[in-house]
C-alpha cells in the first residue's frame, strides 16, 4: 500500500475560495490519473485560513505525480494562493479523528 499524504494549506489573503476549488481540482486529477487508492480523502477547514487535506497514494504514484506536468502545474498554482506544509509526523490518532468531512 502506498503512502498517506497529510498536507496543511494556509490560504493567502482573499484566496480561501480559490484554494478550496484548486484542492478539489488537484484531487480530481490525481484520481483521474489513477494515483490514489480507494481510501477516503479528507478535506477540512481547521479555521478561517487553514485547510487540512489527507489522501492515500497507490504504490509508486507519488513519484509519478511529482513529474507529471498536469499535477506539477496544479501544485505551482496552489503555491501562488497558499503556503503548503507536509505534516509528515502527524500522529495516526489525529488522522483517525479527522474523518468528519470525508469527500471521497
Amino acid at each position: 500500500m502506498g503512502d498517506r499524504s497529510i498536507v496543511a494549506y494556509k490560504a493567502y489573503a482573499d484566496q480561501h475560495e480559490i484554494l478550496d476549488d484548486m484542492v478539489a481540482y488537484h484531487l480530481a486529477v490525481l484520481l483521474r490519473l489513477g494515483y490514489l487508492t480507494d481510501a477516503p480523502v479528507f478535506v477540512r477547514w481547521l479555521d478561517d485560513d487553514n485547510l487540512l487535506v489527507s489522501f492515500q497514494w497507490k504504490d509508486g504514484a507519488r513519484r509519478r505525480a511529482l513529474v507529471h506536468p498536469d499535477v506539477r502545474n496544479i501544485r505551482l498554482a496552489i503555491g501562488e494562493i497558499a503556503e503548503a506544509k507536509r505534516l509528515s509526523h502527524m500522529p495516526v490518532s489525529f488522522a483517525r479523528q479527522s474523518n468528519a468531512s470525508a469527500v471521497a
